[in-house]
């Protein structure tokens, strides 16, 4: 039924995020994300897996924290990762349309 739906598509998204803080708190050192922070933690298996059950493309790390670092502060704060993620997530071809978009303006 539709409330079940809804439920559950909330929930979905509460563990996404979830999951997406864990690996923000990950590669933080309790403040933000530097681009080589990114590229260091990418190194490890574990947590290029982990990235790919957030639905992220790690091939294009230096691409995808440039999208997601929206104040061009060279950091990428909890918030911006995470309305990163939200944004990013699903085909690589999500990061390429969205660098398309970055051109445009």
């Amino acid at each position: 039924d539709r409330v079940f739906a809804v439920q559950r598509e909330v929930q979905e998204k509460r563990d996404y995020l979830i999951a997406a803080k864990e690996a923000f708190e990950h590669m933080s050192d309790g403040g933000n994300v530097l681009q080589k922070d990114m590229v260091a933690y990418l190194q490890d298996p574990e947590a290029r897996a982990a990235f790919q059950r957030l639905d992220l493309d790690t091939d294009q790390v230096e691409k995808l924290f440039l999208l997601m670092d929206t104040d061009t502060s060279e950091g990428i704060n909890l918030q911006e990762f995470m309305t990163g993620c939200l944004r990013l997530r699903g085909t690589a071809s999500c990061v390429h349309l969205e660098f398309l978009h970055q051109d445009l303006k």
